[in-house]
């Protein structure tokens, strides 16, 4: 298995980030606290990775 490089943009680590939260939201319990933070977590990465977004392709 190669090793991939470290994000080399703001919006990459965002889009990683986005990806990861939804992972962890995917193996909670619908019915769980934990899953409504993990549904926040997710929400928020997306606000952080469409302002990256914006900020790129000023």
């Amino acid at each position: 298995m190669t090793k991939r490089p470290p994000p080399a943009t703001e919006l990459e680590r965002c889009q990683l980030h986005v990806i990861e939260a939804a992972r962890r939201l995917a193996h909670a319990d619908e019915d769980s606290e934990d899953y409504h933070i993990k549904l926040d977590e997710l929400f928020r990465a997306v606000e952080l990775m469409e302002q990256a977004e914006a900020s790129s392709k000023e």
